[in-house]
């Protein structure tokens, strides 16, 4: 049989939840599901793919960067 422990707890300064019972024994394993109250939202991890071309002197594409490569070794010559 599943036993629950329901407890309100506040996230400290460097991200850590605690949960302290009598029920909870030394070495017993355990399943923690994290419920946040309304209001606060988990950030969403972002796609890496999202980032493409957003940084200083990135391209968009693979074409832009393949122009830019044949351009430069247009100079060489």
């Amino acid at each position: 049989m599943v036993q629950a422990i329901r407890q309100e707890v506040t996230v400290s300064e460097d991200n850590v939840i605690q949960i302290h019972s009598p029920i909870l024994k030394a070495g017993v394993q355990v399943e923690v599901i994290v419920l946040l109250t309304e209001g606060h939202k988990v950030e969403k991890k972002k796609n890496l793919s999202a980032l493409i071309g957003k940084g200083k002197r990135s391209f968009g594409s693979a074409k832009e960067a393949d122009a830019f490569i044949r351009g430069e070794r247009n100079k060489w010559e």
